[in-house]
Order: C-alpha cells, then structure tokens, then sequence
C-alpha cells in the first residue's frame, strides 16, 4: 500500500500538475507591418542587402533577413526601437 501511494505521488510530481508554459514560436511578419525603424537599421547597418523576409521572436526581437549582391544570405537582429543586436 505504501508503494502504492508513493508511485502516485511519484507519477504526479513527475507529469506535472499545472498548466504547461504556451509554447514560444517564432513568426514571420509581412515586410509593411515591419516596423520602419527596424528596417531603417537593418538597411544603413548592411546598405548592400536586399531584405525581403523578417521572423519576429517571443522576445520581440526582429530578424531581418535578406541577400547581398553576391549572393550571401546576410540576416540583421534588430530590436523593436531600431537598435542593431547582431549581423550574421
């Protein structure tokens, strides 16, 4: 009986008895609602790159994505007020 309860308790513990976190995706947004300081930072920080897609992640950082002249995927993380955080 004394098993018994404590694998319960076990199972209970382990599967969790709250609801689960909202999974956190990240999403594309269409290039008119990007924000125009956004896309004004990724163009004057890579002026030579042709942006054409941004994916906004839960933590409100946009990743502006686009390509060079030669060819080379070049993506921009910028945040919401126009700041540039990263250039891969």
């Amino acid at each position: 009986m004394r098993y018994a309860i404590c694998l319960l308790l076990l199972s209970a513990i382990l599967s969790g008895c709250g609801k689960a976190d909202a999974v956190k995706t990240k999403t594309m947004v269409p290039m008119e609602q990007v924000p125009s300081v956004v896309l004004d930072a990724a163009r004057k920080k890579e002026p030579d790159v042709t942006f054409n897609k941004v994916i906004k992640t839960p933590e409100g950082i946009y990743e502006v994505q686009g390509k060079n002249k030669s060819g080379k995927v070049v993506e921009v993380e910028s945040s919401e007020k126009g700041e540039v955080l990263k250039v891969e």
